[in-house]
């Protein structure tokens, strides 16, 4: 029964971790210059990037609409082995922006995006498949704002309404030869807030610009559903199984971001910036489950930290633009509490977009391939062992101005 517990406790662990997975993937223009975007970002995608540049300085609705397809090739190969295991599902984060200037100093916007989530599903011969077989977490932020200018300064704030929904799945261990089956479904409302300021220190020439999403508290409820359990296992007294409701709290983190853009010459931008992510806030997990013989706290000991991006974008003719960029992205976890719900580790990015625009017509695509450096799961952790692997990810936005 002990095993049985801590099974229990890994699952819903997935929640938090899940949800502790950033995407920033929420433009193919942005996509292009590796998202170093938050001191430049002239399109509808400011709504998610910086508010205070939804203002544009004319008095025009303008709208954007995107999908991203993340094809990660993730590899685990346990410590001892050489057989390897791979996941390849891909995750399709949607977005949709509109603005319209009031006057044009005054503007309003709105955005429905997906920053943080996870689709994983490991084969069924999977080592780890005692601690996760499958998750699949999403947020959905709803995200009004309104920005004034106000002299060489733009200021945004907004609000974001959150819903967060998980499903998960993992293998019961009872020793009698034949595996059981877990599945976990809920969901959460949060409410947080975000704001940035822009300064055209050199109109059309030199930008900087600071924002800042606050954190969200997200109290899951949901069910947990038991099959292929046997009967020895069945009942609803303490510690033995039956499907039940189970809670889970989870801080989504403050973020800040600082960016500067430079532009040397009419046609040609290059963009710096740097990410803060207080990951801190997933010190560890609390597990409450409708029978108290299963509830448990257990260390996760994330940390805070830093990514990096440089981007730039050339404006080839004036319709028609090419991209590129690079991005280091440090993992929070340490390699202790790493687990193949979050196969992470320390990324670079490489990042290659174009776009084109007539009219009120827009069209981008962007490109990213993402390097798993590598990261070791240590003897002591759950599942020791060696993660590896790659992303792709391509991303088409289209927008249009009336």
């Amino acid at each position: 029964m002990k095993k049985l517990v801590s099974a229990l406790v890994v699952l819903t662990a997935s929640v938090a971790l899940a949800a502790g997975t950033n995407v920033d993937l929420q433009s193919a223009r942005a996509m292009g210059m590796a998202t170093a975007v938050v001191a430049n970002s002239p399109d509808p995608s400011a709504v998610f990037f910086n508010p205070a540049d939804i203002v544009d300085g004319g008095q025009s609705l303008r709208f954007q609409v995107g999908d991203t397809a993340i094809i990660p090739g993730i590899t685990f190969t346990p410590t001892g082995s050489s057989t390897s295991y791979d996941v390849t599902n891909v995750v399709p984060p949607f977005t949709a922006y509109v603005t319209y200037g009031i006057t044009k100093d005054l503007a309003v916007g709105i955005g429905v995006f997906e920053p943080y989530g996870l689709k994983i599903t490991w084969p069924e011969d999977f080592p780890g498949r005692y601690i996760t077989q499958k998750a699949d977490l999403k947020t959905y932020y709803i995200n009004p704002e309104v920005a004034y200018r106000f002299g060489i300064f733009k200021v945004g704030v907004g609000v974001q309404i959150i819903r967060g929904t998980v499903d998960l799945s993992q293998k019961l261990n009872f020793g009698t030869g034949t595996d059981g089956l877990v599945e976990l479904g809920g969901g959460a409302w949060a409410v947080g807030g975000n704001a940035g300021i822009q300064a055209e220190i050199l109109p059309g020439a030199l930008s900087a610009a600071l924002t800042y999403r606050s954190r969200a508290n997200l109290d899951f409820t949901g069910n947990a559903h038991f099959s292929n359990v046997p009967p020895e296992f069945q009942g609803s007294s303490n510690g033995l199984v039956h499907d039940q409701t189970v809670e889970a709290k989870l801080s989504v983190p403050d973020s800040v971001a600082l960016g500067i853009s430079v532009q040397p010459v009419t046609n040609f931008r290059i963009n710096a910036e740097v990410d803060y992510y207080a990951w801190q806030v997933f010190h560890d997990v609390t597990i409450t489950f409708e029978d108290p013989s299963l509830n448990k706290k257990e260390l996760k000991a994330w940390t805070h930290g830093l990514n990096y991006h440089l981007g730039g974008e050339l404006d080839v003719t004036p319709n028609f633009s090419v991209r590129a960029g690079v991005m280091y992205d440090p993992t929070p976890s340490p390699s202790e509490t790493l687990l193949p719900d979050v196969p992470d580790s320390d990324r670079l990015n490489l990042a290659a977009g174009v776009g084109y625009h007539a009219g009120g017509l827009s069209v981008d695509l962007g490109y990213q391939f993402i390097k798993f450096l590598g990261a070791t799961a240590p003897a002591g952790n759950p599942l020791p062992g060696e993660y590896a692997g790659h992303v792709n990810a391509i991303s088409l936005s289209l927008g249009y101005q009336l």
